[in-house]
């Protein structure tokens, strides 16, 4: 299964002005490709995509999740989990404690470091923000071959 570092980190894009915060202000542009789509918009956090790198994954190499949004209405975050299937079995899902809350139009980039896995196989993950409710989420699938 995929596994998840407990490495987390939060970059605050203050120095953005809101009109400059755009998904391609916001990306590195030494990621590969965004992937994915939307899987349950709650008008908290406005998703502008998530980054993986690399791309595609390959067995148990290391990589990087980048989600870019911007927070639409201000909210505590309590935990970011990933979650992932493989050939639509069981889910696993891994959270990490966050703990911080954002105000309105504040523009966020949260980072995660998995470890791909090994087995060959069809993924589907996806990367969550909860707060005890949904906050929002975002979905990408991938195959290791």
């Amino acid at each position: 299964m995929l596994a998840l570092f407990f490495f987390f980190s939060i970059v605050n894009c203050e120095f953005l002005s809101n009109d400059q915060a755009t998904p391609s202000t916001l990306s590195n542009i030494t990621l590969t490709q965004a992937v994915g789509r939307n899987c349950g918009n709650s008008n908290v956090y406005d998703i502008y995509g998530v980054d993986v790198s690399p791309w595609p994954p390959s067995p148990g190499m290391v990589g990087i999740l980048t989600m870019n949004g911007k927070f639409v209405k201000g909210t505590y975050v309590q935990e970011i989990v990933l979650g992932t299937c493989y050939n639509s079995m069981i889910w696993n899902y891994d959270p990490v404690d966050v703990d911080k809350s954002w105000p309105t139009g504040e523009v966020v980039q949260f980072d995660m470091v998995v470890v791909f896995p090994n087995e060959h196989g069809s993924y589907i993950s996806n990367v969550q923000l909860t707060a005890g409710d949904h906050i929002c989420c975002w979905q990408f699938a991938y195959n290791i071959a």
